[in-house]
């Protein structure tokens, strides 16, 4: 598995690259500003998911619950079997994919922002 993100790290790094390139028509400043304005957003999202899945708002929304006075509250029983059988093995799977998805594109934001630093001397 670590193997295919370093791959998938590479692919999409070049592609972004050469993606740039060919976005700014061959101008180095104009590939330098997407090249980082690339790099920023995908650092953004991949942390906005690091963060969401942290706990950070689960623990926020029960410090309100908190201070809010209790009302009506039901105990609701498992729907699925514990077994692995339910849908609990499907999520897991999704669950895999989208820190997958925000490893590599974690690592290609990084590449491409740094690389948009390291070009800066080339202007």
């Amino acid at each position: 598995m670590l193997q295919s993100r370093i791959l998938w790290t590479g692919v999409l790094a070049s592609v972004s690259v050469i993606g740039s390139f060919a976005a700014a028509q061959g101008d180095l400043t104009g590939m330098i500003n997407i090249l980082f304005m690339t790099g920023l957003a995908l650092l953004m999202l991949a942390g906005g998911y690091y963060v969401w899945n942290g706990g950070f708002f689960n623990l926020v929304s029960k410090g309100f619950k908190m201070l809010l006075p209790k009302r009506n509250q039901r105990d609701y029983g498992f729907e699925d079997p514990l077994d692995g059988s339910g849908s609990e093995a499907e999520e897991e799977k999704r669950a895999r994919i989208k820190r997958w998805m925000a490893t590599v594109g974690f690592w290609t934001g990084l590449i491409d922002t740094i690389l948009s630093f390291l070009l800066i001397p080339l202007i």
